[in-house]
């Protein structure tokens, strides 16, 4: 049984340390020999430049995909159609169209296909959907997320599939599902196109919910509050330190939760996923509806251009 990481970047690098931690057999393929190189020595893997070796590799069970976002439907639809597991870095394609089709080539060829969606293995908001489900925190009336920071100008970089993905997904993940009858406004600020700054509010249920992204708004948040008839909850996604707001007494305390390594934990459950062949195209199906939601919030931004 081996795994491969398919592109080794800088993200793609986090993959191949994570996997080589694990003790797994692991093959890293780039057209960077000279990194390629680096890693050979730091991390005793094996190293190839062409990615068609894998797809017909028979001891090949999964690969991670950390390519750039343009190519990442090209790699994964051969690799799923290879019947190779696959877990692809977001987003997991550049439309909802091909998100769908990843979908189902996963169903039918009954491999797992699962999306980096990291937050979600993160122990704070974890605990934070865990008490929503149960209903400690009431009727919930509020939700807001803050994720911005101070950046430099990307030329190449989409901040609703860059950055605002991340916060999107959340939201999926607290509530299984994504705001509606929603509002947006951006702007552009340093650049000629694409926005540096979107503002986000809609509903979920009777919970109105506020989004905020955005590349030059210092320092740096990584923010969740969700706000009940009963309790507030306060989560830093970055330290994954929660506080929880009584409303009645306005009594504030801080919950202990032992913060987790989230891409760990994701390589972990992949190789579990894989090796035992369970969870075929699920976290598929909700990285096609976060591409769904980036796309209303695209049709939004142009509607007020």
């Amino acid at each position: 049984m081996s795994f491969a990481v398919l592109g080794a970047g800088y993200w793609g690098k986090n993959h191949v340390r994570e996997y080589s931690n694990a003790g797994i057999e692991l093959t890293v393929c780039d057209l960077d020999k000279e990194k390629l190189g680096q890693y050979e020595k730091e991390f005793g893997v094996k190293t190839i430049t062409d990615y068609k070796e894998l797809l017909n590799d028979e001891k090949l069970l999964g690969l991670s995909i950390c390519t750039p976002n343009p190519t990442h439907y090209k790699f994964a639809k051969e690799f799923l159609e290879a019947g190779k597991h696959v877990l692809l870095e977001k987003p997991m394609a550049v439309s909802s169209k091909e998100a769908r089709e990843l979908v189902e080539i996963a169903r039918k060829k009954g491999v797992v296909l699962t999306v980096g969606h990291i937050f979600r293995f993160n122990n704070a908001l974890k605990k934070l959907q865990e008490m929503i489900e149960a209903g400690e925190l009431g009727k919930i009336n509020v939700v807001e997320l803050a994720w911005t920071n101070l950046d430099p100008v990307y030329p190449d970089r989409d901040i609703l599939t860059d950055l605002a993905l991340h916060s999107f997904d959340i939201i999926n993940f607290l509530f299984g599902k994504n705001p509606e009858n929603i509002q947006v406004a951006g702007e552009k600020h340093r650049r000629q196109d694409n926005e540096e700054t979107v503002f986000i509010t809609g509903k979920i249920d009777s919970a109105v919910v506020n989004l905020a992204i955005s590349w030059v708004i210092p320092p740096k948040k990584r923010e969740v509050i969700v706000a009940g008839s009963e309790r507030t909850v306060y989560v830093n996604a970055s330290t994954q330190e929660m506080k929880v707001i009584d409303m009645k007494t306005q009594e504030e305390e801080s919950i202990g939760v032992e913060a987790s390594n989230p891409l760990q934990e994701e390589i972990k459950a992949f190789i579990d996923s894989a090796s035992n062949n369970k969870g075929a195209a699920v976290a598929a199906e909700k990285g096609a509806e976060i591409i769904e939601f980036i796309e209303t919030v695209q049709e939004k931004l142009k509607e007020q251009a």
